[in-house]
């Protein structure tokens, strides 16, 4: 008789429980945190060579990816601001390789509570030259969104030119209501970054179609939990009453510690599917 399987979704949250993902979670918050303004020296000096492209694109952007909250909106703002000031043409100086140290703190936060799931154990030099790759990708998906935020007009002015030469009105359709949403995009570079992370920050290369679930789940959870944070903060949460001018950085605390548990489930649902496929294969 075949042994049943114990639930999925318990199985995951066991997972996760054994492993103490929590207090990786907060270990990543916290170096996540530390690591913003050399992260944003590195992003607006890339920002400040690229033509027509201005930090006005890059917050919003970047408040895409955040819940829509006055006082985080406002801590975005002062961030891009202050850190203007000093950033210059530092992304393409000598002192860039000392930030982008600074800078991949964060990431390799994550790698390590990525490692603990899955039980690998990779050399320092190796995991940490992945963290520093994975912070030059990242880093470098950002100026992508902002061009393509800046060039959309003339995207859609070539589709609408290869749909009067092709005659392709319904694909040159459907492109331009995809362009429309705008979130869609960042939605699936959200995804992309996550795939990532899941398939290599590791350093030992996981299949990519394995990670796939847990990108899925981590991806809708993160734009679910921001919306319903929002609606929860803006309706029924007076944070400046109580926290004063420490309000934006809480909040922004709050949200990125339950980001970064709900990226460590993922990766536990993924282990728990893996952990599932080799049981299979050795009951075969």
């Amino acid at each position: 008789m075949e042994k049943k399987k114990p639930n999925l979704i318990l199985e995951t949250v066991k997972v996760y429980a054994d492993n103490e993902m929590s207090v990786y979670a907060g270990y990543a918050t916290l170096h996540i945190l530390m690591a913003m303004v050399p992260l944003m020296t590195l992003v607006i000096g890339l920002v400040n060579i690229l033509p027509d492209v201005s930090l006005q694109h890059l917050e919003t952007v970047l408040n895409d990816l955040l819940p829509d909250i006055e006082e985080v909106n406002a801590l975005v703002h002062g961030i891009i601001s202050n850190v203007n000031r000093q950033a210059g043409t530092l992304a393409i100086s000598l002192s860039a390789i000392a930030t982008l140290w600074s800078a991949s703190t964060g990431v390799n936060a994550l790698q390590a509570g990525l490692c603990k799931i899955s039980g690998s154990s990779g050399s320092f030099i190796k995991r940490r030259a992945m963290a520093l790759l994975y912070t030059l990708i990242f880093i470098a998906l950002i100026p992508a969104l902002l061009i393509f935020r800046v060039l959309r007009g003339s995207i859609e002015d070539l589709i609408g030119a290869v749909n009067r030469w092709l005659n392709i009105p319904d694909i040159a359709g459907r492109l331009l209501a995809f362009m429309e949403y705008s979130g869609l995009i960042t939605a699936i570079v959200m995804a992309v970054v996550v795939l990532l992370a899941y398939t290599y920050l590791r350093g030992d290369r996981q299949k990519l179609r394995y990670q796939l679930p847990g990108t899925l789940f981590t991806t809708v959870l993160w734009l679910v939990f921001s919306r319903l944070f929002e609606i929860f903060i803006q309706r029924f949460w007076q944070a400046s009453s109580l926290y004063g001018s420490l309000a934006s950085m809480f909040l922004a605390a709050m949200w990125l510690k339950a980001i970064v548990m709900i990226f460590f489930y993922g990766a536990s649902l993924n282990e728990t599917l893996m952990r599932r496929r080799s049981e299979d294969a050795q009951a075969k």
